[in-house]
């Protein structure tokens, strides 16, 4: 069985609810309700605009149907207009215990988001609460009517009254002020406290007086306990050798230093000069392919000048005047009936 109050699961047997107090009622009772009130509604919603159905054929079914459109419709309405302007209160200190500063559930068509909020609900000491919707009312400025709750702790002792609105634009993630959501204050506040150090009082030696903790001197003869620096000839000859083992370190790793610096050096250089090695070697063999191409030239190839001498010559000559001229090789230049010049031949 169903509670239709608060939605808990109950004994069949049960008359009343052990979550909310209220007495059972059936799904027919509940329609016949329903009947009732859309009679009532039909009274107050004619000038609001609302179609009601025809109350005299209409069944207990038809009725709650009706009723739930009507609500649908209502809701959606008052989620748009909410969504314009919808303040958020959660940081003020009256959110959710005066009417104007509601709790937002989103919840369309049904009281399901009020419950879940509700059934989240425990007190700042971590207790779970119990409620009882007591009715509704409106405020100007938020659209929509707005549940009354009274909640009271497990002993049916009243605790607070808190303000729940299902139309909002956005659902409130905080609680009321008095109140926390699935119990994370009383979780936080449960958590054990860091241990504190315990400080062990110290005597004097000398007269039994206690010894102050701050300045370290006995509170009766004025004796200190603090230790000052001694100095040794052990102490000494250990600090003296200290700092020429770390002068040595330093002068060693500042040597170490440069001679690697220095050979780094030597490496950079040392690959420099293999560059300019292979660059040497590729301008020999240049030089070297070079002297073959001058040597063919000078071997096989004659230049014949335009000047009518029909004499050929090789070049640099002296005579050769290549402002227009050909080039054959020698024996070409001989067929073509061409004579070698005699100052370069």
């Amino acid at each position: 069985m169903k509670c239709y109050n608060c939605g808990h699961l109950l004994p069949e047997d049960s008359e009343f609810c052990q979550y909310c107090g209220k007495k059972i009622e059936t799904e027919i009772s509940i329609q016949e309700n329903a009947v009732e009130e859309i009679i009532v509604a039909d009274e107050t919603t004619e000038t609001a605009g609302i179609d009601l159905p025809d109350l005299e054929n209409t069944t207990p079914e038809e009725a709650l149907d009706a009723i739930i459109k009507i609500q649908a419709e209502e809701t959606v309405k008052n989620l748009k207009e909410n969504s314009k302007n919808q303040p958020n209160n959660e940081e003020d200190v009256d959110f959710g215990l005066v009417p104007e500063k509601p709790i937002y559930t989103l919840a369309l068509m049904s009281v399901d988001g009020e419950r879940e909020y509700l059934n989240q609900l425990y007190t700042e000491n971590g207790v779970k609460i119990k409620w009882n919707r007591r009715g509704s009312t409106s405020v100007n400025g938020i659209n929509g009517i707005i549940d009354v709750y009274d909640t009271y702790l497990p002993s049916g002792e009243p605790y607070k009254t808190i303000f729940i609105n299902m139309y909002g634009a956005k659902k409130s993630e905080k609680a009321p002020v008095g109140f926390t959501l699935n119990n994370v204050e009383a979780k936080r506040k449960k958590k054990k406290p860091k241990k504190e150090r315990k400080v062990k009082t110290k005597f004097c030696s000398r007269c039994g007086s206690v010894v102050d903790r701050e300045t370290k001197i006995c509170s009766g003869c004025g004796k200190k306990y603090f230790k000052g620096i001694k100095f040794t000839k052990f102490s000494i000859t250990v600090i003296i050798l200290s700092v020429v083992l770390l002068t040595s370190v330093i002068i060693n790793f500042a040597q170490y230093s440069e001679i690697d610096y220095l050979n780094g050096r030597v490496n950079y250089w040392s690959n420099e000069t293999e560059k300019l090695k292979d660059e040497v070697s590729d301008l020999e063999w240049e030089k070297m392919k070079q002297g073959w191409s001058l040597d063919f030239y000078e071997e096989h190839v004659v230049i014949v000048p335009d000047d009518g001498t029909r004499k050929y010559h090789k070049y640099g000559c002296d005579d050769l005047d290549t402002s227009s001229f050909w080039a054959f090789n020698t024996e070409a230049a001989i067929q073509k009936g061409y004579r070698a010049c005699s100052k370069c031949k």
